[in-house]
C-alpha cells in the first residue's frame, strides 16, 4: 500500500507532462481578439445598409446559413404554429374537458 501511494503522484505527473505536446508545423497563431472586435464594431458604426434592414430579409434570416435541417425545422414550426384564437379555443376546450372529468368525482344524489 505504501508503494502505491508513492507511485500515484509520479504517475499523475508523467501523465500531465505527456499531455504537453508541441503543435504541428502548419499551426498559425490566432488573430488577437482586439482586431476582430474592431472589425465588428466598424461594421456596426455605419456600414449597415438598407438591404440589411429589409423586413423580408430579416424574416428569413436563417436561409443565409444554408442549413437544410434548420430551414426544415423552422418551416415545420411555422406550419404547426397556431394563431391566438385557435390556441384560446383549444385552451377553453381542454379546461371544459377537465371539468367534465372532475365532475365524476363529486357526490351525486340518486
Amino acid at each position: 500500500m505504501r508503494c502505491m501511494s508513492f507511485q500515484l503522484p509520479i504517475l499523475s505527473t508523467v501523465l500531465v507532462l505527456a499531455g504537453c505536446k508541441t503543435v504541428g508545423k502548419d499551426y498559425q497563431t490566432p488573430e488577437p481578439q482586439a482586431k476582430r472586435m474592431d472589425a465588428w464594431n466598424g461594421r456596426l458604426d455605419g456600414a449597415v445598409s438598407r438591404a440589411d434592414l429589409d423586413p423580408e430579409i430579416l424574416a428569413n434570416w436563417w436561409t443565409t446559413l444554408n442549413d437544410e435541417t434548420l430551414t426544415s425545422l423552422i418551416e415545420r414550426a411555422r406550419a404547426a404554429n397556431l394563431d391566438l384564437r385557435t390556441a384560446r379555443a383549444q385552451l377553453r376546450r381542454a379546461r371544459a374537458e377537465r371539468k367534465i372529468a372532475e365532475s365524476s368525482r363529486s357526490p351525486t344524489i340518486g
